[in-house]
């Protein structure tokens, strides 16, 4: 069986960038997803994409828009709960109007208890 959902999700960072001439860091990143994945019973892997929002501050400040995409997975402990594990590739490009583009790589691990 297939299954769609929707996430929204907010990520604080202390992530920066330093180079001769320009001092930025990410602050956060916020995430409108789409996830389509594969009901396997217990274990869910899925595909997952979306628009993605970084916050920066430093020489340049203020929020870009971008891009994501990745995969995941997820697997239920009993009835209530399920850990998962993701890999996002993100792009923002031209921040701020400052010719930095950013093509960043994160691995994300979950706990969730449903009731």
């Amino acid at each position: 069986s297939i299954v769609v959902g929707g996430e929204l999700e907010y990520s604080g960072a202390d992530i920066a960038y330093d180079e001769p001439g320009a001092q930025v860091d990410l602050d956060s990143v916020a995430r409108a997803k789409l996830r389509v994945g594969y009901d396997a019973g217990n274990l869910q892997p899925y595909l997952v994409g979306g628009v993605a929002r970084a916050s920066v501050s430093g020489d340049i400040e203020g929020e870009d828009d971008g891009r994501f995409y990745g995969a995941g997975i997820d697997y239920r402990f009993g009835q209530n709960v399920i850990v998962g594990a993701e890999v996002l590739q993100h792009q923002f490009e031209d921040i701020e109007d400052s010719g930095i583009d950013v093509d960043a790589t994160t691995v994300g691990l979950r706990a969730s208890f449903q009731f």
